[in-house]
């Protein structure tokens, strides 16, 4: 590992970060960092487009030449001239050295430089800590948490043209939140619905929206909490607290008993979305049929303006076959 790291700390950006910072801003192991950087050296070797930053030796440079010179603000200095050495014949005979500035200036310089650094590396460590505050608070479950829409397995045709679909949702998140548009995910267990759904929280959140992910049970749970003496919310209250984010997520449509209450409470939450211009996720396990007796032609027929999908995941269960890094499917 030793010679392999090395060998990688030679593929630096312009940046000049080091492997351990690098997989830090990433959220990635170091090895993960290095493989990257290893496969990016030799593809670009391959293509041939191998930055001037890498694999190149560094060629070093020698003090030819002294002089003393005047800074405006800071006085007499020695300028010192660095040449490059063992130069290549087609570099101009100017590009070959430079002199030396004002060690004062350049102090300064430098720590302005280092400033400004560590101010935009704090705002990204607090903009990435207020984010990942955000995306527990969505209600994703735990063993969703990592889940994303790009990583998602779609091995047969039927599962690229769903993730396609989702894949263009993602990428349209503004016109869709702002437009209303839904979503509506159904079909066996085990078939990827929950690890989508999750995954389109995810990105709301990661573009600075609002996302909530909640099964229909504890959505209804909620608003029936809302009845207990003490309660410290109304049920208004808590109807606005559900629906007044970018992006709802639902599962487990269908699930839930068939009581009155239950089904006037789901309606509530969908009707106010709708009303509200805002896209909701339905996602089920019901088959077509049985999801559109469910929910009605009416719901169905609003689920579906401003271009909403539904779209089946008519397939078998992954669970069997899920590789250890899938992230989970639902």
């Amino acid at each position: 590992m030793t010679d392999t790291k090395s060998k990688v700390f030679s593929l630096v950006h312009q940046d000049r970060l080091p492997i351990p910072e690098i997989a830090e801003m990433l959220g990635l192991t170091e090895d993960q960092v290095l493989a990257m950087a290893k496969s990016e050296g030799v593809a670009r070797s391959k293509s041939g487009t191998v930055p001037l930053t890498s694999l190149i030796p560094d060629r070093g440079h020698t003090v030819t030449g002294r002089q003393p010179r005047t800074c405006d603000e800071h006085g007499p200095y020695e300028s010192q001239q660095w040449t490059l050495n063992n130069a290549p014949e087609r570099m101009p005979v100017a590009m070959r050295s430079f002199w030396s500035q004002c060690p004062e200036c350049n102090r300064i310089g430098e720590a302005e430089v280092a400033r400004r650094t560590a101010e935009i590396r704090n705002r990204k460590a607090n903009v990435d800590a207020m984010r990942k505050e955000a995306l527990r608070a969505s209600g994703i479950p735990e063993r969703f948490l990592d889940c994303d829409v790009w990583h998602w397995q779609r091995g047969m045709d039927k599962q690229r043209e769903v993730w396609e679909t989702v894949k263009s949702y993602c990428i349209r998140i503004e016109d869709v939140i702002q437009h209303g548009r839904c979503l509506v995910l159904f079909g066996s267990s085990g078939t990827g619905k929950t690890h989508l759904a999750c995954g389109i929280v995810r990105h709301v959140v990661e573009k600075g929206g609002t996302a909530k992910y909640l099964t229909i049970q504890d959505a209804i749970g909620l608003i029936r909490s809302t009845y207990n003496k003490g309660a410290e919310q109304t049920e208004d209250e808590m109807l606005a607290a559900i629906c007044n984010v970018d992006m709802l997520v639902l599962d487990e449509i269908g699930r839930q008993s068939d009581s009155a209450h239950e089904r006037e409470s789901m309606f509530r939450i969908l009707n106010r979305r709708y009303s509200d211009l805002r896209p909701t996720i339905l996602v089920s396990n019901l088959e077509r049929v049985g999801l559109f007796k469910f929910l009605g032609q009416a719901l169905c027929d609003r689920l579906m303006e401003a271009g909403g999908r539904f779209l089946s995941f008519d397939w078998a269960s992954q669970r069997s076959r899920r590789v250890s890094d899938s992230g989970g499917e639902e």
